[in-house]
């Protein structure tokens, strides 16, 4: 304990007896007791203060690392969804002619003469009823 031998410690106990006498050496080893008690709480104390400060960065660095690979998932997935909406379009921006075992036939599945196929429009969802 603070490189102090048994020694050293039986010296310091005849000095402290020598100068402050038997009458006020127990009041002296409770107010010495007193003093390390108060010593330990407020080490730990401090100790779990110290504790709680780098438990807290820990956490936000937590955070901030899940909050980054979140925004690198999401520029990932808007990437996947950019390039299958650049697929889509390219595949949208050709003319369709509905082509059945009858012929070819507009939207509302009317059929054409083979000289007036209509195009539909790639903006139209509605798909062709055979009736």
């Amino acid at each position: 304990m603070f490189g102090i031998g048994p020694i050293e410690i039986l010296v310091i106990a005849v000095v402290i007896l020598v100068f402050v006498g038997p009458q006020r050496l127990p009041e002296l080893m409770k107010q010495f007791g007193k003093f390390f008690v108060h010593a330990r709480r407020y080490s730990s104390d401090i100790r779990s203060s110290f504790d709680d400060v780098v438990r807290e960065a820990e956490r936000e660095m937590r955070l901030d690392e899940a909050e980054k690979l979140r925004q690198k998932i999401r520029s990932e997935i808007d990437k996947v969804q950019g390039t299958i909406s650049l697929d889509s379009d390219a595949k949208d921006d050709q003319p369709k002619v509905i082509d059945t075992e009858f012929g070819d036939v507009d939207e509302s599945g009317t059929p054409l003469g083979s000289h007036e196929k209509k195009e539909l429009n790639p903006t139209d969802k509605k798909p062709p009823t055979n009736e």
